[in-house]
């Protein structure tokens, strides 16, 4: 049998290639140390990485500390009772902000005194004058919370287009709201 000058050296480095291929790797019942009896010591094995993505937290397409990042922004539960306050708060807050809204009244002083006018103690209210700009165009709205009961949080803005108002406990930071940012 013949070989060419050109097979060998094609043939070494396939030969090479499979055997650093196989480098780093740990076969079944194989260990990197052997017990002085000679059989495969036991190695614990470790936990899992939080960067393999096999290992989920969540689930999905996230950063490796996503939840662990934004763990503040989940919600206290409510009791019944701050539950039922809130939602009774809502729904006397609604109708006055709708009518601000009907006659292009946008300002915090505005929603801050509808707040206090229906026995919010100051200390529990806040409303904020908030520029929004999206696709190119700004919009004015005013962003509000109040505290009611407990802990019941109703929150949300008043805008040109819609009145929001929700009904939820706190942030884990103990705030009713995000803060704002970027």
């Amino acid at each position: 049998m013949t070989i060419s000058r050109r097979a060998v050296p094609v043939a070494a480095f396939a030969a090479a290639s499979l055997a650093l291929a196989a480098c780093g790797t740990q076969h079944v019942n194989s260990s990197p140390t052997a017990s002085r009896s000679g059989s495969p010591s036991a190695s614990p094995s470790a936990p899992p990485s939080p960067y393999d993505e096999n290992t989920t937290r969540g689930g999905g397409d996230m950063a490796p500390h996503q939840q662990e990042n934004n763990g503040w922004k989940q919600r206290a539960e409510l009791s019944a009772n701050d539950r039922r306050l809130g939602n009774a708060a809502a729904a006397r807050i609604r109708p006055r902000l709708q009518s601000l809204r009907e006659s292009g009244d946008f300002s915090e002083k505005s929603v801050e005194r509808i707040l206090l006018d229906l026995g919010q103690p100051r200390d529990r209210v806040s409303a904020k004058q908030i520029q929004v700009t999206t696709a190119g165009t700004t919009q004015q709205l005013v962003g509000f919370w109040v505290i009611v009961g407990q802990r019941a949080c109703v929150y949300g803005d008043l805008r040109p287009t819609r009145v929001l108002i929700e009904v939820d406990g706190p942030t884990m930071e103990g705030s009713c709201v995000e803060p704002f940012s970027h």
